[in-house]
């Protein structure tokens, strides 16, 4: 019978990773299409990575 590890993560090089895959780094200012500035709070799922 198999059992399920959790795997811990430091923290800090989690955001690094965001950071270096995401399009918009956690923390970025960015213009909505409402015109409104909105700042990057967590990665979207469905969002591929940029490249």
């Amino acid at each position: 019978m198999q059992t399920k590890r959790q795997a811990v993560f430091d923290q800090h090089l989690v955001k690094v990773l965001v950071d270096i895959v995401s399009m918009f780094p956690l923390g970025s200012l960015v213009k909505l299409n409402n015109n409104e500035i909105g700042r990057v709070i967590r990665p979207v799922a469905s969002t591929p990575p940029a490249r």
